[in-house]
């Protein structure tokens, strides 16, 4: 059995924190900067409700529209899985 430990340790894989994402697994949005926001919402001008005071239909409220990018609008975070390390926030040493 030691012999099986013995070559389990040669195999390990020795990690450290990813470069591009600093160890958290995602980065911000290239196309909003990080917010999860595209642009204003036309029917509300931003202000997140319609003529009579009630949330704006066409933005639910938020005043602007998601980010259109796979991935971050979808989500609204504003985040994209980091390529690098597909999103595990290591990679090999």
């Amino acid at each position: 059995m030691s012999t099986n430990e013995a070559s389990d340790d040669s195999e390990e894989q020795v990690l450290k924190t990813c470069p591009d994402c600093e160890g958290r697994g995602d980065v911000a949005c290239d196309e909003c900067g990080g917010t999860g926001e595209d642009e204003v919402c036309e029917d509300c001008n931003g202000s997140g409700v319609d003529d009579d005071d009630n949330e704006c239909d066409e933005c639910g409220g938020t005043g602007y529209y998601e980010c259109g990018t796979d991935g971050c609008g979808s989500m609204g975070t504003g985040r994209l899985e980091c390529e690098t390390c597909g999103g595990q926030g290591e990679i090999e040493a």
